[in-house]
């Protein structure tokens, strides 16, 4: 024998049928994961980045656009052109007033070593402003047009990677 249900209880078992394969198929669309970013959120963090923490202050990135091919990495010799101010905004270097970039190997230490640690990260054709807290940059010493203790701003463009 075969128990009849109600008409009520059928309906009741059609909606939640319903509303459980609208949650399976749509759930995602209606409730987005915190977990997952946007890509815009995403962006946004790659673009801005803070590293090398000092006791001070850190070394913070802000690409304001991304090239393409590889990564620089420690190592690689590199080709930058760069405009160098102060934090209020005194400009002390560029060598596009000299018209060439300069050609320097990652991690090699010939640079100070925020502008150094810097580039590390770029893609060819990228362009990046990375701002050097005094401890990564000429610290207490003064140099040329540098006051002591200055926090140093470069707008760097990478021309070229050569592993």
């Amino acid at each position: 024998m075969i128990n009849q249900i109600s008409r009520n209880e059928a309906i009741g078992v059609v909606v939640t049928l319903v509303a459980t394969f609208g949650l399976l198929f749509f759930g995602n669309y209606f409730f987005k994961n915190g977990d997952n970013p946007s890509k815009d959120a995403q962006k946004k963090a790659v673009e801005s980045q803070v590293i090398a923490p000092t006791a001070k202050g850190a070394l913070k990135l802000d690409d304001t656009l991304v090239g393409e091919g590889e990564l620089v990495k420690s190592g690689d010799t590199v080709s930058i052109h760069y405009v160098g101010t102060l934090s209020s905004g005194t400009k002390f270097d560029s060598s596009y007033d000299r018209g060439e970039p300069i050609t320097f190997k990652t991690g090699s230490g010939q640079l100070i070593s925020g502008f150094d640690q810097g580039v590390i990260g770029m893609k060819a054709g990228g362009k990046r402003k990375i701002t050097i807290p005094p401890e990564l940059g000429y610290g207490s010493r003064e140099t040329g047009p540098i006051p002591p203790n200055s926090t140093l701003i470069f707008d760097v463009e990478l021309v070229k990677i050569t592993p």
